[in-house]
């Protein structure tokens, strides 16, 4: 999607680990809209209608820069429900050749968005450049 217009209304936030990192398996993660930090709890531990612990990144710091593979948390403002809760990926594009793709981090977990290079996107999809 052309994402030009978006923009002036979406934000970067906190980085993410890889979400197929084998220390992720057992981690839902939660957008705190903060520019570097964010809350997560084990999904092992998760009981509908119980209070959950919470843990802040601080904890996983050295995971996040170990594992980071594009995938970061953003603020947006009047966001397109109809993307994210599309059955396809969606990827936007704001310009200076990088496409994100809006996806969950896991099931229990925020949205999040990761960079692609677009140049390497076209390429893996059979177009020339």
């Amino acid at each position: 999607m052309n994402g030009r217009s978006l923009v002036k209304n979406m934000k970067l936030r906190a980085a993410l680990p890889d979400p197929n990192h084998a220390s992720m398996l057992d981690i839902g993660v939660q957008n705190t809209n903060h520019k570097t930090h964010f809350i997560y709890f084990h999904i092992s531990e998760y009981r509908p209608d119980e209070l959950i612990e919470i843990h802040s990144s601080d904890k996983i710091e050295h995971l996040i820069k170990d594992t980071h593979m594009g995938h970061f948390f953003y603020e947006w403002k009047r966001p397109k429900q109809v993307w994210l809760n599309a059955t396809k990926p969606v990827y936007l594009d704001f310009g200076k050749g990088i496409l994100w793709r809006l996806m969950r981090f896991n099931d229990f977990s925020s949205y999040c968005i990761q960079a692609h290079r677009k140049e390497e996107f076209l390429t893996n999809f059979g177009a020339v450049v």
